[in-house]
């Protein structure tokens, strides 16, 4: 199963957008799914106030913990890979708050953008590693 068919899963068994992205992602940063689910939980919703959409925040999680090792500082590798997820999202969507992917007129799905959040963070993990 692809990380985007196993966010997808995990959204339709119920958990957040930030839950789906990082805990379809977890093996890949040495994170237990269960812990990551827990982590991402307060983020669903853009942090529960329609900012920064939960799957952006999940892929930054997965991003942040693959390419940091722990550090008490943001690693290079981290700050340079979050900035070039988050350009790719703005390139496709336009934007990254929960608010402006859900704005009438043109509403992305959940399901579209943690599946797209999922396979990018994926992708940026698996070929910058």
């Amino acid at each position: 199963m692809t990380k985007d068919e196993k966010a997808t899963q995990l959204h339709g068994n119920g958990y957040n957008c930030a839950q789906s992205v990082f805990g379809a992602l977890s093996g890949e940063c040495g994170i237990e799914e269960n812990a990551a689910l827990s982590i991402g939980a307060g983020f669903g919703g853009g942090c529960g106030c329609g900012e920064l959409c939960g799957s952006i925040a999940g892929g930054i999680m997965a991003i942040g913990a693959y390419f940091s090792g722990g550090e008490a500082h943001d690693s290079s590798k981290a700050r340079m890979y979050r900035g070039e997820f988050i350009q790719r999202i703005k390139e496709q969507y336009g934007a990254v708050t929960c608010r402006e992917l859900k704005a009438p007129g043109k509403p992305v799905p959940c399901a579209e953008i943690i599946s797209y959040c999922a396979r990018l963070a994926d992708e940026i993990i698996k070929n910058n590693n």
